[in-house]
């Protein structure tokens, strides 16, 4: 697995500030060159154990054998390599950079046009394109401090200091969490990078047109302070800030994409807005052309900016299906929806996989996971089914049988799939019998992803703290009430592992855990439940499918995010924003006398006063 790190690359005599340069097989992080001065790289170079130079090695070698030979090494030995001799120094800058990363609080963009012009051969060898978009406003920050911190910590009377209760425990300083969230958040309004522009993002992406991976990251920044990043995954709905802006940039840039024919292979999303898939299908086409030779794609997509009355609509549905099949190719294929809140789960909308993928069938698909989909037992049967010569590893997650039962579907897929590894994690559902499950996975190949890198995927296991802290702080109410008289005496991992080792084979066909499952339904008493559709046949239901679809077609609003008058730029916006409610009643401004003062000295005071000039 890879790292991520900043690191300060020499080319040819110049110091340039790069983030996620390298790629560590190990996994560990790579040597920093922050702090060593031009003079001391100098010195470096001219420091050499086993100078091959001097024995005349590099004049044997052409330098085509030299560009191939150097490509296989990780960046590290690079590195060292280019360090053995001055001869040495000038091969292989262009292996450096196998991760460019635009950051939302840093110029990237004006940093690529620099590295572009004065030095393009470093960016030959780029192979990810990662446009890192977490953000949280001050607001939604502001909240969660004080409400953590109030319940842990004692206030002096200006509410300017905390005191630590417990002696054992060493204390936080509320003025660094502080100081490095508004840092970042005024680097971030200074930066005001817009990936909008479709001139210049063809323009940079013709500079990267070797890569194969685009991913866009809603995750946590790379924050020093641990805490900082705790309070940031309490944040309710953390990814779904700035949605209107990331469809229109996520348009962009599919489309600058397209224009220089950067070759992708795969693709990954967090935190798509629903209102992308709601566009007319043939400009969806045109847009995703990129997809047609991806062997691995995520869509995860987020419902805070839903299209119609709050709804996850049919058209979505028929949306996100139709960019999967845009990939004819594809190996592994993440699906769904975000998890909502700290996991207080709803019922979406039913989606007949028969109306909106029909028989479609990716012919190489080996991994597959699904989120947060209202189906039915036979429709998903048949999809997966259709599988059966190529699907090794299944991952289902908050899923809802509108129709049938997971035993049903479970023993189908135990004999109709050669599966390698199952797992079934959150909210599963089902109107047949007393099939309600809540799992809370902590198995590596579930919660954490591969496209990750392991800083990543840490930050990313903080969310799911925070979402577990939740419920044992609503033990009186759902979902946490549910949850946790699940977790009793371990019953709900027995379930998980039972239910895997049934579908793989790894226990009798008669050892479907029915007792264990009525244990569980009693421990949450839950009787089960009959759906009121398990009396209508296909054609009834597909018949009032196909009624609600059109009179969503009929909403000619939904599915447009152009520009509206007057529309301001996103970080002039979120700074308004953030200040108006400053004005509100609901303030803490008694308590947060540090808050204002910090804020003062980060200058984003000068920031909001320039918004309008």
């Amino acid at each position: 697995m890879s790292t991520s790190t900043e690191s300060i690359l020499e080319v040819e005599g110049s110091m340039i500030e790069l983030d996620d340069l390298t790629k560590s097989k190990s996994g560990k992080p790579e040597e920093q060159l922050h702090n060593k001065s031009k003079d001391q790289l100098a010195a470096n170079k001219n420091y050499t154990t086993t100078s091959l130079a001097d024995n005349g090695y590099d004049k044997t070698i052409t330098p085509e054998i030299w560009h191939q030979a150097l490509s296989y090494l990780d960046t590290k030995a690079l590195k060292n390599f280019r360090l053995c001799s001055n001869r040495f120094a000038i091969l292989g800058s262009e292996h450096f950079i196998q991760t460019f990363a635009f950051r939302f609080d840093r110029l990237d963009l004006e940093k690529l046009e620099m590295i572009s012009r004065e030095h393009p051969r470093t960016l030959k060898s780029v192979k990810e394109i990662k446009f890192e978009k977490g953000f949280v406003p001050i607001r939604a920050m502001l909240g969660v401090l004080h409400k953590e911190y109030r319940d842990a910590f004692e206030w002096d009377a200006e509410g300017r200091y905390i005191l630590e209760q417990n002696v054992e425990i060493e204390p936080i300083g509320i003025s660094d969490i502080l100081s490095e969230y508004l840092a970042w958040y005024t680097s971030w309004n200074k930066a005001a990078q817009n990936y909008d522009d479709i001139t210049r993002m063809t323009k940079a992406f013709k500079d990267l047109n070797n890569a194969t991976c685009i991913r866009f990251s809603t995750g946590i920044p790379n924050f020093k302070s641990e805490a900082l990043a705790r309070a940031w995954a309490k944040v309710t709905l953390p990814r779904a800030y700035g949605g209107l802006w990331k469809t229109r940039e996520l348009e962009t840039v599919m489309l600058a994409a397209q224009n220089s024919k950067v070759k992708l292979r795969r693709f990954v999303h967090d935190a798509v807005p629903t209102i992308f898939f709601l566009q007319d299908l043939n400009r969806l086409e045109n847009t995703l052309k990129s997809f047609r030779d991806l062997d691995s794609l995520e869509l995860l997509c987020d419902r805070k900016h839903s299209p119609i009355r709050g709804e996850i609509t049919k058209r979505f549905w028929i949306g996100l299906w139709k960019a999967a099949q845009l990939a004819p190719n594809l190996e592994t294929l993440h699906l769904g929806l975000v998890t909502g809140g700290y996991c207080n789960f709803e019922t979406y909308e039913y989606a007949p996989l028969r109306k909106v993928l029909g028989d479609f069938t990716w012919p190489s698909l080996t991994r597959l996971r699904l989120d947060n989909m209202s189906l039915c037992e036979k429709d998903l049967t048949n999809f997966l089914l259709r599988h059966a010569s190529s699907l090794r590893h299944l991952t289902l997650t908050h899923i809802y049988l509108f129709r049938g039962s997971f035993q049903g579907l479970f023993q189908a897929l135990r004999q109709g799939l050669k599966l390698e590894s199952f797992h079934v994690d959150g909210l599963m559902h089902s109107s047949f019998g007393r099939e309600l499950w809540h799992f809370f996975s902590t198995n590596k190949e579930v919660v954490e992803s591969p496209e990750l890198t392991e800083a990543e995927n840490l930050r990313e296991r903080l969310l799911t703290e925070a979402k577990l802290q939740f419920y044992k702080d609503n033990q009186d109410k759902y979902p946490g009430r549910l949850w946790l008289r699940m977790q009793e005496d371990g019953l709900a991992d027995e379930l998980s592992a039972r239910l895997s080792a049934f579908v793989l084979k790894k226990c009798d066909i008669t050892d479907w855990p029915g007792g264990l499952i009525n244990k569980l339904a009693e421990k949450i008493s839950y009787d089960g439940r009959v759906s009121e559709w398990n009396g209508w046949t296909e054609e009834q239901i597909d018949a009032v499918w196909d009624f609600e679809l059109e009179e969503e077609l009929l909403d000619t609003h939904a599915g447009t995010w152009a520009e509206f008058q007057d529309e301001l730029p996103q970080h002039i916006q979120w700074l308004r924003d953030d200040w108006s409610w400053k004005s509100e009643w609901s303030y803490p401004s008694s308590k947060w006398a540090l808050w204002d003062e910090l804020e003062e000295q980060a200058g984003v005071r000068a920031l909001y006063e320039n918004s309008y000039a």
